[in-house]
């Protein structure tokens, strides 16, 4: 469970790539910008994505 603010990757470059709900320092660490759960993805030519799906979210899921 990441809180706002939380490290989430540090790394040299850009690995991984900052997603839904996430942000990245000039150092390209990224952190969380919502409370959630971390979330990894691919997209164009393998891309890493981060992303962090918001607690609300996921109720909402677990519901329907």
């Amino acid at each position: 469970m990441a809180q706002p603010g939380n490290i989430i990757a540090r790394q040299r470059g850009t690995t991984y790539h900052a997603g839904i709900n996430t942000c990245i320092g000039k150092d390209h660490t990224i952190h969380a910008t919502v409370e959630g759960t971390v979330e990894f993805t691919y997209g164009k030519n393998d891309r890493k994505f981060i992303n962090i799906v918001p607690v609300d979210e996921k109720k909402a899921a677990a519901s329907a």
